[in-house]
């Protein structure tokens, strides 16, 4: 059976409200922001004339290198407000980011794309999703840019399902405590780094020994991390991939 990785409750509570104001540091931040490619459909029709989106090159190599690719479909000419709060909320949710570490992820304009919005205009924002064996898994349709979670993580399960062992959302589960772990350690290094430069020589051994035991317990965050990206095998990022936007905030 999959056993979670449980961050202790006293480290959690240990997290200074300062700390959460501030926001997320940037190395929490690369653990789980949503990253995409930006790309284009091509001007002619896949070889079964009907699929744009596997024409993609981004989308056709991630297919031949056995990832499962999902794919954000979007018009940037849709109402600004409307669609920024939409992104901030799909995309600034800790559990979309973490997931889609085990995909590659496209994100496609069609503002200028006629055909595309034939197609999809109506349905937009639309994700669609192919599984490792370049199968589609689906196509989620959040009309109007009304924000949910759960009908994009129904469709990331479909696509990782047989990839990601045991499952996506076990997955997700496990490194969320990590990403956790590692956020309150963050946080209590930067009070501890406070304390010492306000402390007294005699205080100082004392605190020194408390950022050892800190770095220990990172040290071993970090090699559950590791052991569990060992497991799971996510793609490397690709280095076009960019962050859709600044911070993350979970559910």
């Amino acid at each position: 059976m999959h056993r979670l990785l449980c961050v202790p409750l006293a480290l959690v509570c240990a997290l200074p409200l300062t700390a959460q104001r501030r926001g997320k540091p940037e190395a929490i931040l690369e653990r789980v922001a949503c990253y995409f490619v930006d790309a284009a459909l091509l001007g002619v029709q896949a070889d079964d004339g009907k699929d744009r989106l596997a024409a993609i090159p981004a989308v056709r190599a991630a297919r031949a290198d056995g990832h499962p690719v999902f794919v954000y479909l979007f018009d940037s000419t849709a109402t600004e407000p409307k669609r920024e709060g939409f992104d901030k909320i799909v995309f600034g949710n800790e559990e979309i980011g973490i997931a889609l570490r085990c995909f590659r992820a496209v994100r496609v304009d069609l503002a200028g794309d006629a055909e595309g919005k034939a197609k999809w205009g109506r349905k937009l924002p639309v994700f669609v999703a192919y599984d490792a064996a370049g199968k589609s898994a689906g196509e989620v349709s959040l009309a109007g840019y009304k924000a949910q979670i759960n009908p994009v993580m129904n469709l990331l399960e479909r696509a990782a399902h047989g990839r990601v062992k045991p499952t996506l959302e076990a997955f997700v589960a496990s490194y969320r405590d990590i990403v956790r772990g590692l956020e309150v350690l963050h946080g209590r290094r930067e009070t501890l780094r406070g304390r010492r430069e306000r402390a007294d020589d005699k205080k100082k051994p004392l605190l020194d020994q408390e950022a050892r035991e800190l770095d220990a317990e990172e040290q071993r965050l970090l090699q559950a991390e590791q052991d569990l990206l060992e497991r799971v095998k996510p793609p490397p990022r690709d280095p076009a991939a960019g962050r859709i936007i600044s911070d993350s905030r979970g559910r």
